[in-house]
């Protein structure tokens, strides 16, 4: 499945891709991307972007196979590409986990974390891209609500920009004002599926089986 960003850093369109240069597209990762290459890519990504060692490359490629499921698979990596110039050339500029059922969440409530846009991507509409994705895959799975999870202190400049993203521009709940310092468990309702969302995520996995490979080797290693 692929999802294209609304957020576009040029309106000049690339002939081999038809989409404009600067556009984000992101689809589920499999073991077919797992070269020790690009799951290295993927931990340095991560670990840059966390400020601290989040993934190794192991962990990645364990995270690819469970896309080789397809609709069947429980969790998966979603990735982001930007689509870098008008001969098609991508790089990987994030990624993020989605889950339709975890241990901690209840029957019909699913999960997204990890999410990582890389360091020299940030504020571009990379996070927007890659959490539309995650949450459309829930809703076509016929969940209700999805939760995610995340450390709040009070004052920190970092977790007040995620507590206005998530619960503010994103619209989750927490269930209350944060604390001083606290781990916060937030949920919303997903949207039911229309026909419209049916038709464009049958379309858009049609032109993905179809359409040029990525090309990981392209990505800068953040």
């Amino acid at each position: 499945m692929t999802t294209e960003a609304e957020e576009v850093s040029s309106k000049v369109t690339s002939p081999s891709t038809g989409r404009p240069a600067g556009s984000v597209r992101v689809e589920i990762g499999t073991s077919k991307l797992a070269t020790q290459a690009f799951c290295c890519q993927v931990a340095e990504m991560a670990n840059r972007a966390y400020g601290y060692p989040r993934l190794s490359p192991p962990e990645v490629s364990q995270r690819l196979s469970m896309g080789d499921d397809g609709k069947h698979a429980n969790r998966v990596l979603h990735l982001a590409f930007r689509l870098q110039t008008t001969d098609g050339e991508e790089i990987l500029v994030g990624c993020c986990s989605s889950t339709k059922q975890t241990p901690w969440c209840p029957r019909g409530c699913g999960h997204w974390g990890l999410l990582v846009v890389a360091v020299e991507a940030q504020g571009t509409g990379v996070g927007s891209a890659l959490v539309r994705a995650a949450e459309q895959r829930l809703r076509l799975a016929g969940l209700q609500s999805v939760q995610i999870e995340y450390e709040y202190t009070r004052g920190d400049p970092d977790s007040e920009r995620l507590y206005a993203w998530y619960e503010g521009s994103l619209g989750f709940s927490g269930g209350g004002p944060p604390g001083y310092n606290e781990f916060r468990r937030c949920r919303k309702k997903l949207k039911a599926p229309t026909d419209e969302d049916e038709k464009a995520h049958s379309g858009s996995c049609a032109g993905r089986r179809h359409g040029a490979s990525p090309s990981p080797s392209a990505a800068t290693a953040t």
